[in-house]
């Protein structure tokens, strides 16, 4: 149910086309509804053309919105007679480049103080602590997707979104961190480096 539910909100363009055609074609149907809507024989006709056109219209949207998603899940085909390998994407850096404490190697930020990478099962969890006074503040800890030689974390914290990606630098972390406020301030975008702590 979750994921037919899912399916129609992610093509909610298609399904009110496909809503206000039944609505029209019920009205061409029906004619009059409880003395509110009575519209004349060429009314009704009317109604059915349009309905018949958005309902079309709205199945034929879904229709494309579903090939073009079934396609994106696809692995790309070989030629045939070739036979069928798994398309490998970039190589994925060993999560334990990214394991371990690590501290802005700039002591007077007032971004990132510190992050605390660690590997449980086959998570990564990434934990940050921000510069605050009179001490940092805890943002949690917060599972990352590793892929492409990056590690991207979102924080969710009510007033902003933050999407931080980490990359091996040598021996260093590079840190992007874009924030995204639901308020009228602008985006911001950060980049800082980290250091193992000794």
């Amino acid at each position: 149910m979750a994921d037919f539910l899912t399916h129609l909100v992610d093509a909610p363009l298609a399904n009110i086309l496909i809503l206000a055609g039944l609505a029209f074609l019920g009205i061409a149907i029906v004619g009059k509804i409880s003395g509110t809507i009575e519209p004349s024989t060429s009314g009704r006709v009317m109604a059915g053309v349009v309905g018949v056109g958005l309902f079309a219209y709205g199945m034929y949207a879904h229709s494309v919105l579903d090939t073009t998603r079934a396609r994106s899940k696809q692995p790309e085909k070989q030629a045939a007679g070739a036979q069928s390998q798994p398309v490998r994407n970039a190589p994925e850096p060993p999560k334990n480049m990214f394991i371990g404490n690590w501290k802005n190697d700039n002591p007077q930020t007032r971004g990132i103080t510190r992050l605390e990478v660690r590997q449980e099962g086959e998570a990564v969890l990434v934990h940050a602590w921000g510069a605050c006074s009179p001490q940092d503040c805890d943002w949690g800890a917060q599972p990352a997707a590793i892929s492409a030689g990056s590690a991207s974390v979102t924080w969710e914290q009510g007033f902003v979104l933050r999407k931080m990606t980490l990359t091996p630098d040598a021996q260093r972390l590079r840190m992007s961190l874009d924030s995204v406020y639901r308020d009228n301030r602008p985006a911001q975008q950060g980049r800082e480096y980290f250091v193992k702590a000794q």
